[in-house]
């Protein structure tokens, strides 16, 4: 017990929790995402905190990000941002709605959550909730405005409706 009251374990806890923190990004995807998105710029639009999501190369392991990302959606793109405890290795990143492949809705364990699907990435972004249904609704509106001055029909996945979860 005297080794929990000693400045080792502080030394060693804080090592421990930057390397698993900085592990995550690395497996999640982050880490690859920064190289094209990273962000120190503000963005203006509607914000979303402690929200839910995951981030991974498959819908079937993702990095679990509970409660943990600030949101925010313009009409250019979203900012993604980690929770200061767990932001080593997680810059944030603006990811404009140009470089959005699609966004789709998904039921997962009883929780929507809105897929995000970059250009050129394997990595996918899965938001849930409120703002999950925001980033899909932002998306459709950016990608109907695209192709209404492309003069080309908007694709069926841009106009999917998210189903927010109940309550």
């Amino acid at each position: 017990m005297s080794f929990l009251q000693s400045p080792w374990f502080f030394v060693l806890f804080a090592a421990m929790w930057l390397g698993a923190v900085a592990g995550l990004a690395w497996a999640s995807g982050w880490r690859a995402l920064a190289e094209r998105f990273r962000s120190a710029r503000p963005v203006d639009g509607e914000r979303f905190r402690f929200v839910t999501g995951w981030i991974g190369k498959s819908k079937s392991f993702p990095v679990q990000y509970r409660g943990a990302l600030f949101i925010t959606i313009s009409g250019e793109g979203f900012l993604l941002s980690m929770f200061f405890p767990f932001r080593l290795g997680s810059p944030p990143l603006f990811i404009p709605w140009t470089e959005v492949e699609s966004v789709t809705d998904e039921e997962a364990w009883f929780v929507n959550r809105a897929v995000v699907c970059i250009r050129g990435s394997p990595t996918i972004i899965m938001i849930a909730g409120r703002a999950g249904q925001r980033i899909a609704e932002a998306y459709a509106q950016s990608s109907s405005a695209r192709h209404a001055a492309s003069g080309r029909e908007p694709s069926s996945v841009a106009n999917r409706t998210f189903q927010p979860p109940p309550g």
